[in-house]
């Protein structure tokens, strides 16, 4: 007997509360969250790829998401003295109660990199793609349909589901970011401090009419979000994360502490000694979740893994998503790298 697919909460009032895609490691990716933090970091190339899986009592999710980004027109003589821009792209693919709903998009954005001292720096960001959200009637099962031993798809429901089960609309967003950073390489620092802070908006032409007129479209979401890293002694930093999100009405605050210890001597002479960081945390998702954070960072790779517990009162399950990231950034602990792809 198949299993009743349950709508996931998501018929209310015959119409349909549609969400971004939720990382739990987004955080650690700033291009995914503001704009203008596309190519402004202190390397060249930067790829990633993030996954998370979660086997609620209501469903299977699955959300993927690939991003690239990288500086253009940036000095390999002097990278911090000049303006220059930066670009990317990502991808992503959320798939909710066993495929029912679907979010996939495409994005591409622009930023501008303005250094305004040896060690400051801002940044304007734009972004625009599409965005599809899609329903597959076709795979929900209903009470009324169940005839002892299966579901009988050709009995009417009688549920009355009216709205659009597919929508395409483009997407823009922007953002302002201010960075800040005082040290020589970080994994081969004797001493080490960054900032960064920012402000974005997402679903900029998504009106309240629009969102009227088709109930799968994005509310518009703020995000303000900011980070620092400070070697607290030899080897061993400490990064801290807050991210604040506004959509609609719903709030959601990030709350994020890793620390990490070096765990080898990297030579800037050879190549044979790599640089490695080892390191964990928690990150607090506000009256939702705690999650335990595992870090390794090896030369210009980075790989985290986490598990959501969940918190919340209204949680049908204590253990939430598995997720994991990895992240590749050319040239960041390098003091004679060069961009195999931008100048």
């Amino acid at each position: 007997m198949k299993k009743i697919i349950l709508f996931l909460g998501l018929v209310i009032s015959n119409s349909i509360l549609a969400q971004d895609i939720h990382f739990s490691q987004i955080a650690f990716s700033t291009q995914l969250i503001n704009p203008a933090a596309y190519g402004n970091h202190d390397g060249w190339e930067r790829f990633g790829i993030h996954q998370k899986n979660q086997y609620l009592s209501s469903g299977k999710y699955s959300t993927s998401l690939a991003y690239f980004d990288g500086p253009l027109f940036k000095s390999h003589k002097n990278p911090t003295a000049k303006a220059h821009f930066g670009f990317g792209i990502q991808l992503y693919n959320d798939m909710s109660g066993n495929g029912i709903v679907a979010n996939r998009g495409a994005k591409m954005g622009l930023s501008s990199i303005i250094p305004v001292s040896k060690s400051s720096v801002i940044s304007f960001g734009v972004e625009g793609g599409m965005a599809q959200q899609s329903v597959d009637f076709s795979r929900l099962n209903f009470g009324n349909q169940f005839q002892g031993n299966d579901f009988n798809k050709s009995i009417a429901s009688n549920e009355g589901l009216v709205f659009q089960s597919n929508v395409v609309s483009p997407e823009l967003a922007g953002g302002f970011m201010y960075r800040y950073k005082n040290y020589s390489r970080v994994l081969n620092a004797k001493s080490n401090f960054w900032f960064q802070t920012g402000i974005s908006a997402y679903h900029l032409l998504n009106s309240a009419r629009t969102m009227k007129q088709y109930d799968l479209m994005m509310p518009r979401k703020y995000v303000f979000h900011s980070e620092m890293e400070n070697m607290i002694s030899k080897g061993l930093l400490l990064n801290v994360k807050l991210n604040q999100y506004i959509q609609q009405k719903q709030y959601q605050t990030i709350l994020s502490a890793i620390l990490s210890v070096q765990v080898n001597n990297h030579s800037l002479v050879t190549t044979n000694n790599k640089p490695m960081r080892i390191g964990g945390g928690l990150t607090y998702r506000l009256m939702d979740a705690i999650i335990p954070t595992f870090m390794l960072e090896w030369n210009e790779f980075v790989f985290l893994a986490s598990t959501d517990l969940r918190t919340s009162k209204l949680a049908n399950s204590r253990m939430g998503g598995f997720e994991f990231s990895i992240k590749y950034a050319r040239g960041n602990h390098s003091i004679s790298s060069k961009s195999i792809m931008f100048k």
